[in-house]
């Protein structure tokens, strides 16, 4: 069933075991990883979850009701394998604008199904998103339920058009976003099953897949969820695609299955997002910029301001190339404390950081 978008499998915990990443990808009886996991789900900090759900409104309001999804987190699918990719666009927009059982339906097919239980028993995950945490049950429309609950006539009757109005609205964008990213893993894994024959490739083919659409599970490496929560809201504006990106780059320079389909997803992807925005670009008339010291590298104007295409491995392309360049330059600047704007590792992180670190950080500068 379709909960805030996340596609639930009751049939899962029917399987026998399955596989932890963070216990050196052991695979577990099903109630003894249960309650591994359950322990990495409590928290006691009562302060930093209030910062924690103001964050996660602002991370939603800024990137979970748009559309970027069909071109950041699944990208990958559509230069590996264009039908997926082609057939989550579809239920993303059904599930958007007028169909919430599109998931449901998509999960009723047998093919489908039996490929995320294969795909979760290795190691992979079909969950809510960071960027739509907000939308979970407990979050922004529950609170808004909450309030249209008030005895007071005057703030229940107002309350209740606003929070039935909003609510929708941000279910129905949450539902989608998470849904075409589950629906994008499963044709990916359907699409690369076949290059994977032992259990070691199997669970390498899951990682690869849950890193390429950005959401590596950081329960299921061990991090508990106090430190899960510090990263959110202190750190990154989003940790798990950030450790996503990171390790598909890692794993490209290693050997094996991992890494022969993450060089071939970050081939794919730079040759096929490469030539998708040069004729975006002439199509607008503009000219591409494929130069990564440029500001506008790999950008397009619209509407009088500059939009990034393939954010996450567009900006792991000029942080390296940014970290390089002041090396060669000025190395004396990654060691600058006084005017720390001028640190190259500071830009860096300043420009992933978490929604409250970032906004009192601009207050002080």
């Amino acid at each position: 069933r379709i909960e805030a978008g996340r596609i639930r499998l009751d049939e899962v915990r029917a399987t026998k075991d399955t596989m932890l990443q963070g216990f050196g990808k052991r695979m577990f009886p099903q109630e003894v990883a249960d309650d591994f996991l359950k322990y990495f789900t409590r928290t006691n900090q009562r302060i930093i979850g209030g910062l924690d759900k103001v964050s996660n409104i602002v991370r939603m309001a800024r990137t979970g009701i748009d559309q970027g999804v069909l071109f950041i987190q699944m990208l990958p699918a559509l230069f590996l394998n264009p039908r997926g990719w082609a057939r989550a666009t579809e239920i993303n927009v059904r599930t958007l604008l007028h169909d919430i059982q599109a998931g449901r339906k998509y999960m009723a097919i047998p093919e489908n199904q039996a490929a995320a239980i294969e795909y979760i028993r290795r190691g992979g995950n079909l969950d809510i998103s960071e960027y739509t945490r907000a939308a979970a049950p407990g979050g922004l429309p529950t609170r808004l339920t909450g309030v249209a609950d008030s005895p007071n006539p005057l703030i229940r009757l107002p309350a209740k058009t606003f929070a039935k109005t909003v609510g929708k609205a941000v279910g129905r964008f949450s539902a989608s976003f998470n849904t075409g990213i589950n629906v994008t893993k499963i044709e990916l894994w359907k699409a690369l099953r076949p290059m994977a024959q032992t259990e070691r490739e199997l669970a390498e083919l899951a990682s690869m897949v849950t890193n390429m659409t950005g959401t590596l599970s950081l329960q299921r490496l061990g991090i508990s969820a106090n430190q899960r929560m510090f990263e959110r809201v202190f750190l990154f504006f989003s940790p798990r695609f950030q450790r996503s990106m990171f390790a598909i780059t890692g794993a490209a320079m290693q050997g094996g299955l991992r890494g022969e389909i993450a060089r071939k997803s970050l081939i794919h992807l730079g040759v096929g997002a490469s030539a998708f925005y040069a004729t975006a670009a002439y199509a607008l008339g503009q000219e591409p910029i494929f130069n990564p010291t440029d500001p506008r590298f790999f950008t397009l104007k619209i509407a009088g301001t500059n939009v990034g295409l393939a954010s996450g491995m567009r900006s792991l392309v000029r942080a390296v190339v940014s970290t390089v360049q002041a090396g060669a330059e000025d190395p004396g600047s990654f060691v600058k404390i006084k005017d720390i704007n001028q640190n190259p590792l500071f830009r860096i992180w300043w420009g992933r950081s978490a929604p409250v670190t970032n906004f009192g950080m601009s207050v002080l500068t």
